[in-house]
């Protein structure tokens, strides 16, 4: 074999090595000041039998420059060498983002920075198998053939430290008492649902920019709206029983678990449930809301406020006074 031919052959058994092991898709994620919650994430994609294209990650927190540089060097610490190239961090010190708008304009900040054909979004204290990416690309086409159209996928979000099931869907929001009901499959592998609250979604880039992450949704609410709204546009989301993420969150308090645990995360409850009501909730759905949902819901925040901070008397004021006036907020959205 002549130099020119063997250079010729082992560029292109090169490229179809990489071809093998990188799988065209961006990592979507966000994380504030608490750098270290991404690291199981790094280590997690570090150890995937085929690397992702991109890893975009928005720092939506930082206060300078040298900030960004330094979470940038630790969090390079964290990752495969292999993948350094591949990962893009942004923050307002480096691109047009604004800080302090969260979860919903974070998320549209994220997708229109998505360049490969797929994305994966998810939470920055999240980890999977190592075999997690090429799981989910072939689930992905076993489904879509199924569907005969591009779909959304999910997969079931258990606790690290305990290996529990933490939720997987969440099948009514407007029933008498709304809130979220999460489900449990038991006989399926998949189902199609109504709305998944956050973690990770994994599909095409196209199918994620037929509708936009609706920016008054900051801190919470911006996922089941996301979701919801794929649902209603016909574009199935589907949660998967046998492929895992583990949540790597700290046990949560009653509070912590209701976004009622600080004023700005009780402000922001209040007054999302009342926007994500006025915008999907009509007919029946909306009477049953906001003439018994809506007031049995307020209470039930005043009297988890009452009971568990009754020892705190300023807290217990501050985060009431952030209810008052995140529900008058969401009345007159």
């Amino acid at each position: 074999m002549t130099p020119y031919l063997r250079v010729t052959f082992l560029a292109f058994s090169l490229l179809a090595h990489m071809q093998e092991t990188v799988l065209p898709v961006d990592i979507l994620t966000a994380v504030g000041n608490d750098i270290p919650v991404i690291k199981p994430l790094f280590q997690a994609l570090s150890d995937q039998d085929v690397f992702p294209q991109r890893i975009v990650v928005l720092l939506y927190a930082v206060k300078s420059y040298e900030d960004h540089q330094h979470y940038e060097k630790t969090m390079r610490a964290w990752l495969d060498p292999s993948l350094h190239q591949s990962l893009v961090i942004v923050s307002s010190f480096t691109s047009d983002h604004e800080q302090w708008n969260y979860h919903g304009y974070d998320r549209q900040f994220l997708l229109e920075c998505a360049m490969s054909p797929w994305v994966f979004f998810i939470d920055s204290d999240n980890s999977f198998a190592p075999n997690f990416l090429r799981i989910m690309q072939h689930t992905y086409q076993d489904i879509a053939d199924q569907y005969q159209r591009p779909c959304i996928l999910s997969p079931s979000i258990y606790y690290a430290q305990t290996q529990t099931l933490q939720s997987q869907w969440i099948s009514s929001f407007f029933r008498w008492f709304p809130k979220y009901q999460y489900n449990t499959l038991t006989d399926q592998q998949y189902a199609p649902v109504q709305m998944i609250g956050w973690n990770s979604l994994f599909g095409p880039t196209a199918l994620f920019r037929t509708i936009s992450f609706d920016r008054r949704f900051a801190y919470c609410y911006e996922d089941v709206d996301y979701t919801f709204g794929l649902y209603r546009a016909w574009f199935p989301v589907i949660v998967l029983r046998d492929i895992h993420i583990f949540h790597h969150d700290t046990r949560q308090s009653p509070l912590q678990k209701r976004f009622l645990h600080t004023p700005q995360a009780t402000r922001y409850r209040a007054r999302n449930r009342i926007i994500f009501a006025k915008k999907h909730a009509h007919g029946r759905a909306s009477v049953a809301y906001f003439g018994l949902g809506f007031w049995l819901q307020t209470c039930l925040f005043v009297v988890l406020i009452l009971y568990y901070k009754r020892r705190q008397p300023r807290t217990m004021l501050s985060l009431l006074t952030a209810l008052v006036r995140g529900t008058r907020a969401g009345l007159r959205a």
